[in-house]
């Protein structure tokens, strides 16, 4: 009898001794892991603060601004390349305002044959052999200064340029972009227009571009600015009008 309550009373203390250990192993984990909790958290007052901080215009202000750079111009047309273009001793640059072939010469003091016409007339630009809807440019920066119908040259646009030069685009198509009015700025080798067959003067003639410049209100030869290779045998053929 002494010896069972013996063993019933070791059993008890065994018991006992194993229930403070997991006791105190459990206060343990729990102390490390509330510990780990309060490292992690970030109390409010430190994130209004950083809240604030990052909102307020001093902090914006040490942040480096972006560069402002000017949008790339808007054209179907392929940049001119410098062997396109052409400028004088005043710093001028100018490009061909259509692509193609010289077939009639300047000729504002000597009169020469209009196949048209039948007769003898001075010539007030220079004809540019090409293609039937073959895009107009601009020869130069500047401003179109007007956009008309004239009965005998059709379809026409003028564009205001530097060192008092005006240039004549004549016999266009009816259609030209939404942005040619008068008064609107244009960049050299801007689309203004195409090829037409609306100049009535000049009917008979093959498909071109009639191009004039005034300088100080007075007639100038085109090709003092642009140059172009004359018409031959091997040029004047349908369709091989393009550089």
């Amino acid at each position: 009898m002494d010896k069972q309550n013996g063993k019933k009373t070791t059993v008890a203390l065994y018991l006992l001794l194993a229930l403070i250990i997991v006791s105190v192993i459990a206060l343990t984990v729990f102390s490390v892991a509330s510990n780990r909790r309060k490292d992690n958290v970030v109390p409010k007052e430190t994130k209004a603060a950083e809240t604030a901080r990052v909102k307020t215009p001093e902090t914006r202000a040490s942040e480096p601004i972006p560069p402002v750079t000017e949008p790339e111009r808007e054209t179907d047309e392929a940049p001119e390349s410098d062997s396109d273009r052409a400028s004088d001793d005043k710093g001028f640059v100018c490009v061909q305002p259509v692509a193609g072939y010289l077939l009639k010469a300047y000729s504002a003091d000597m009169p020469t044959f209009s196949l048209t016409m039948n007769d003898y007339r001075t010539h007030t630009g220079i004809d540019v052999l090409s293609d039937p809807g073959a895009p107009v440019m601009a020869f130069s920066d500047g401003k179109i200064s007007g956009v008309y119908n004239d009965p005998m040259m059709g379809n026409c646009v003028s564009v205001e340029h530097s060192n008092g030069i005006v240039s004549y685009y004549m016999g266009l198509s009816d259609e030209r972009p939404e942005e040619v009015f008068e008064g609107a700025p244009v960049y050299c080798g801007q689309v203004i227009g195409s090829v037409g067959d609306s100049t009535l003067v000049e009917i008979s003639e093959d498909s071109h571009l009639h191009f004039e410049l005034r300088q100080n209100g007075k007639l100038i030869d085109p090709t003092t600015y642009v140059s172009y290779e004359p018409v031959n045998s091997d040029t004047a053929v349908a369709g091989s009008y393009e550089d």
